[in-house]
This record gives C-alpha cells, structure tokens and sequence, in this order.
C-alpha cells in the first residue's frame, strides 16, 4: 500500500507501508532505512524473503530523495532523524525494528542522540548495515589518501557545477554510470543485474541532496549516542570489500556497544541488501524475534504495556 506521511513542516514523505502477512505473529514492526543517493528501491532484494518470514515492514523515502519532498539548505542527518521520529510517533503503533543501511543507520543513530526517550519506548532491536558512527570525513574509498580525497572533491565539484547548470540529476545514462557503482559500492564478483539497477537508482537521484546532505555526513559523531541501544538486540554487519563504510566504522560501533554482534560478510561490499540478500534477511529475521521475545518479557514484567 502506497501512502505520503506529511510531516510537521510540511514536507512530504514517500511510503511503502507493506499489508501484514496473514501469518504475521504479534510482533515489531521493521523499518527500513535506505542509504544515502538511493530511495525506498533499495530493500527490493529484501521484501520478498521478509514477508515470507511474516514480517511487518515499512519503507518510505528520505526527504532529499525518490519520491519525497526535495532536499533544501537545511536537509541534514539530523532532520532526516527527526521526520524519523515524527513517522514513529504519528504514524506507527508499537515496538520497531530499525534497519538502516548506510545512511540509514546513521539515521537511526540520530534518532537516539536527539530523541533517545522514543529511542527506549518503541525501539526493540536495530540491524545496522554498512554504516558508520562518524569519522567520515576522513573516508579514502580504500585508496592512497591523497588519491582518496582528490576523488571525493572531483566528486564535489562536479556535482556543484552541474547544480549549477539546472541539472537535477546525473546527465547520463544508468549504463555509463555501472562501472562506477561496481567499483564503489560492490564486492568481489558482484552480480551484473544487482550492479545495473544500483546504478539506475543512483541515475535518478536528485543532485540537491548530494549536496546538502554530503556537507552533514562530513561532520557527524553519533558514537557515544549508541549508549541508547544498549541491551537490546543489534547486529552490525559490514562486507570485508566495503570502500565506502569499511570494517573499522563497524568495528568501532561494537566497541561502543559491547552488547551487539558483528558479523562481517567474507567478499562483500556496500551494497549488502543486493550481494548479501539472504544472509542480511536471516540477520533482519534473527533480531526481530529476538526483540520480540524482549518485548514480551517486559511486558510479562509489568515494565512496558502490551502492544
């Protein structure tokens, strides 16, 4: 079911709000967070192996990105965090599981360092994927430092110049643009379907919010924010092949929260819903009944009221 959740300032935002299975157990609801450049399309490997689960699932598109309101001056990491908790608190009834790609993890990060009460009384378990907890301004996309920067400020200027021009997206066709996309956001032996619809997702998204958005991902710091999910089930999974978020950025949100489970994918890259599918369904499918039994244990307990 297709629907536009509108929040306080007006901005509207794309829905996918999948009808629960006729199977599905009482149970959290599983939000996906897409990465950063894509939209909602980016869980299509992973709807259907989650609904055979009897999962309840709900994308929708970042402002800045698909179908959503357009990106302005002051899209950031943050207010996508805050349209996040308005859509929880408006919009979804009961306990959530967040699973955030990339930027979507850092989405759910914002989300517990600006609001983490909501954080405490909704959210049941998080799967991060190929995320990071800050630091990334010094990424090098797995290149010499120098030839990491010069790469990433081509980048920069390139896309300035063509927002400059009245270009609202990539002048180019998806084709042109898949070396690249294997390059950066895959592994080894990457499949070619999985790298062509990467790339023409990454064809049709809007230059604006490359440009506000990249400005706030320079500068986030969310790691001692991750306290808020302290004692609730998280896994972090990363690919060994990640240019973009690499084993370290998962590393060091382990560390930060002792309790969660690292599982590193042997020849993966970034882009895990595509290369990983079925082991990133099986994490997603793990959690929720781990947060489930959770759940239902607190509330046995008195401490939370039912769903």
């Amino acid at each position: 079911m297709d629907e536009w959740f509108v929040a306080a300032d007006g901005a509207a935002l794309y829905l996918d709000d999948h009808a629960d299975p006729p199977e599905a157990p009482p149970g959290p609801t599983v939000v996906l967070l897409h990465c950063y450049a894509l939209d909602l399309r980016a869980w299509d490997p992973l709807i259907a192996p989650l609904r055979a689960a009897g999962l309840r699932l709900l994308r929708y598109d970042h402002r800045g990105h698909g179908w959503s309101t357009r990106a302005d001056e002051h899209t950031s990491v943050a207010l996508l965090a805050d349209d996040l908790a308005e859509l929880l608190t408006t919009g979804v009834t009961g306990p959530v599981v967040l699973v955030g790609h990339s930027l979507g993890g850092m989405v759910a990060m914002a989300l517990a360092d600006r609001h983490p009460d909501l954080v405490a009384d909704r959210v049941a378990g998080v799967v991060f994927l190929a995320t990071s907890s800050g630091d990334l301004g010094r990424l090098d996309l797995g290149l010499p430092v120098v030839l990491g920067a010069a790469l990433l400020g081509l980048e920069r200027r390139g896309v300035a110049v063509l927002t400059g021009c009245g270009f609202d997206h990539l002048p180019l066709p998806p084709a042109v643009l898949r070396p690249a996309t294997r390059w950066l956001a895959f592994g080894a032996r990457a499949d070619d379907v999985a790298v062509a619809d990467v790339a023409e997702l990454a064809a049709s998204c809007h230059l604006g919010v490359m440009t506000t958005l990249r400005r706030s991902l320079a500068e986030i710091d969310f790691r001692l924010a991750l306290v808020a999910f302290d004692g609730i089930p998280v896994v972090v999974a990363v690919g060994d092949r990640d240019r973009v978020t690499p084993t370290d950025h998962a590393r060091e949100i382990v560390r930060r929260l002792p309790g969660a489970e690292l599982v590193v994918l042997p020849g993966a890259g970034h882009m895990l819903p595509h290369e990983r599918t079925d082991a990133v369904a099986s994490i997603v499918v793990g959690v929720v009944h781990a947060a489930r039994c959770r759940w239902d244990r607190e509330v046995e307990a008195g401490w939370r009221a039912a769903a």
